[in-house]
């Protein structure tokens, strides 16, 4: 069996379908929640398919989409065929997907995003 990233961070990212997160944070005096949920229609962005708009995928349906990648129906090979595909980070999003539950239970975890490398 060879191995797939898109099905290999598909596979991980439903582990937390039944898990959420209550977030707290702060800044400047200052405290903001986060709560966070992972239906299974959300990995499409997070694996930043949406970027793909030269792609077309079975169905506009973003969770039947999710079941295909699961059901082997769209594989990453697909997604390479993109030319959209390396400027969107697509391989480094599916790369770090499986880590995401591990990311967020660090309770010691700083993010800093600098647009510039998205824009």
């Amino acid at each position: 069996m060879e191995f797939d990233l898109l099905y290999d961070a598909a596979i991980n990212y439903g582990k937390l379908n039944n898990i959420g997160y209550h977030i707290i944070l702060g800044r400047r005096g200052k405290s903001y929640t986060l709560d966070i949920y992972f239906p299974h229609e959300a990995f499409y962005h997070l694996a930043g398919l949406q970027h793909l708009k030269d792609l077309t995928f079975p169905s506009h349906n973003k969770e039947r989409i999710y079941k295909d990648i699961c059901n082997k129906k769209i594989t990453y090979d697909n997604l390479k065929r993109s030319e959209f595909f390396d400027k969107c980070f697509i391989q480094d999003r599916l790369t770090y997907l499986p880590s995401l539950e591990e990311m967020l239970d660090n309770v010691s975890l700083i993010f800093r995003i600098n647009l510039n490398n998205y824009l």
